[in-house]
């Protein structure tokens, strides 16, 4: 274990090389579902724990082998498949299903697809949702695939990873001029589904090119939202082809009056207002990155200043703030829709380690000037937009960051001048007839394509400075790894993962892997105990007591 634990990227590596060895002891023909299951989790982790890989054959592969025989491994099952509930084809109307793993009441995940069928009316849209569960789902998305005429269509939440695939394969093959995946990191659904010829063009919109994702062989392109998404498809992801499109927002702004939002929302007419927005975890601190410590001098230079914090709950970062400036920060949590904190702010502060790319984009559609990030864990995790870099300068230093933050509080004029050009810009892009001009360059390529599935290579970690630093940044943001050493959580992980294996009645390969976790170091008892608990869970499962 003791070349493991190095670095964090060798460490992710290493985990993530045993964990796939793992899974190559499961029969593909035999137990497909618990392989599929085993290699979506692989995935997970991969996305969570940078190994120095961002796509590999030797996840997708079997995946696509599974979809290749789909019909016949669902077997008699296939059959209450049939009537999968998929949406009318129009034949006046281009049919585009989106397929999604999972949509949140909020982030700009989900609001990416709302506004892509909003912004996109001469379109039929759809939507397939491989676990939704019982997350509940944005209204706003609801009303958007009513006004479409299309349809939300939810896979059982009972059906087994396969059922799911045969179920968006028909829906995609009945009611589909063209797919547009949405998937999470380790979604196997889309990979199996679309692992066939007889489907209509595939692309993956490319949310998420910051982590290692599947589904990189049966994409006949990949549509990123910025250059440099696209730049890394090209290079590590084995894409076919590459397309840009800006993040779709919402044609228009919901205009609230400054005064009112600001009376609503209790705060006074005269202050500063700054505004940040991200998910919790976007704002965890690194070892030289604190968001709330940079924004402390911010509010201390900046007389008669306050900051609003949509994301975070106060709990989560009140220890990082100094008591003499906690009520000067308001925090909202998750919201639904930022409207009214968008209305009442001056300036929006990016977050970092990771910032809030669609957060930035739409604080600058409404006209505030944006304070983008000064550094980032990593380039990827910064809002980058090849469309505003002409009216935006990112600051290079903490300092310069603070700067820019309190001469714009002294200066309303420099913040209107600053903010019409941004929002103008913006406008122009990601918005109404200059949106939707790029996304019908990219519906006319696609409709001269045939979908055309393959294998991917498998890939070898690498040591490029963008792995290093986000193995680096999952490693000192990620809560367990933070509560444990490097070695604890090794162990912890190959743990859970052998008990996975175990439940499935896999013991040949829990053994195994447990086998591996104890290799040149001295053994855990934890890994002891759950070793010599295989015999008796296996014993247990074949007399019928489990």
């Amino acid at each position: 274990m003791a070349d493991i634990v190095e670095n964090p990227l060798t460490r992710n590596a290493g985990i993530y090389q045993l964990l796939v060895e793992s899974s190559q002891k499961i029969n593909l023909h035999s137990d497909a579902i618990a392989l599929s299951e085993c290699l979506g989790s692989i995935a997970t982790f991969a996305a969570s724990n940078h190994s120095g890989r961002f796509a590999d054959g030797a996840l997708d592969n079997p995946l696509f082998e599974m979809g290749l025989c789909l019909e016949r491994r669902v077997g008699s099952r296939s059959r209450g498949l049939a009537d999968c509930q998929a949406p009318k084809k129009y034949a006046s109307r281009r049919c585009v299903l989106h397929v999604a793993t999972m949509v949140m009441p909020t982030g700009g995940h989900t609001r990416t697809i709302e506004n892509w069928m909003m912004n996109d009316s001469e379109s039929n849209h759809s939507l397939f949702l491989t676990n939704q569960s019982n997350i509940p789902i944005r209204a706003a998305l609801v009303s958007a695939l009513s006004s479409q005429r299309g349809a939300l269509i939810q896979a059982p939440t009972k059906a087994n990873d396969l059922e799911k695939a045969l179920q968006l394969r028909r829906c995609a093959q009945r009611s589909a001029d063209m797919v547009i995946l949405h998937h999470g990191s380790g979604d196997v659904v889309p990979v199996i589904a679309f692992a066939t010829a007889d489907s209509p063009p595939v692309a993956i919109l490319n949310h998420a090119d910051h982590l290692f994702w599947l589904g990189s062989g049966v994409a006949d392109a990949i549509v990123n939202l910025r250059g440099m998404g696209a730049a890394l498809s090209r290079d590590r992801r084995a894409s076919k082809r590459d397309w840009i499109v800006p993040i779709p927002l919402e044609e228009s702004e919901l205009l609230i009056e400054k005064k009112k939002a600001r009376t609503e929302l209790g705060i006074d007419q005269n202050c500063t207002v700054y505004m940040t927005v991200g998910r919790s975890n976007k704002y965890n601190p690194t070892r030289h990155l604190d968001f709330f410590r940079t924004t402390t001098r911010i509010l201390d230079s900046a007389e008669n200043s306050i900051l609003l914090v949509v994301g975070p709950n106060a709990e989560e970062v009140q220890s990082r703030i100094p008591r003499r400036l906690q009520d000067r920060i308001i925090f909202f949590g998750p919201i639904t829709s930022t409207a009214i904190c968008r209305a009442a702010a001056d300036v929006y502060l990016e977050g970092f380690p990771f910032g809030s790319h669609t957060a930035a984009l739409e604080a600058g559609r409404a006209g505030l000037p944006l304070i983008l990030a000064y550094e980032t864990a990593t380039p990827l995790l910064a809002t980058s937009s090849e469309w505003i870099d002409e009216v935006v300068s990112r600051p290079a230093t903490e300092s310069s960051y603070v700067e820019q933050a309190v001469q714009l509080a002294m200066s309303p004029q420099e913040r209107k001048r600053v903010g019409d050009a941004i929002r103008d810009r913006i406008t122009a892009w990601h918005c109404g007839d200059g949106w939707r001009t790029r996304v019908e360059a990219i519906y006319r390529q696609m409709e001269h394509l045939t979908h055309c599935p393959t294998k991917i290579l498998h890939t070898e970690m690498k040591e490029d400075p963008i792995d290093v630093a986000t193995a680096r940044w999952h490693s000192e943001t990620n809560s367990e790894c933070i509560a444990s050493d490097p070695h604890e959580y090794v162990l912890n992980w190959i743990q859970g993962f052998a008990y996975h294996l175990r439940n499935r009645g896999l013991y040949s390969a829990s053994a195994k892997l447990l086998l591996h976790a104890t290799h040149g170091s001295k053994p855990s008892p934890a890994i002891i105990k759950q070793f010599f608990k295989l015999a008796p869970h296996w014993a247990a499962r074949h007399l019928g007591l489990i």
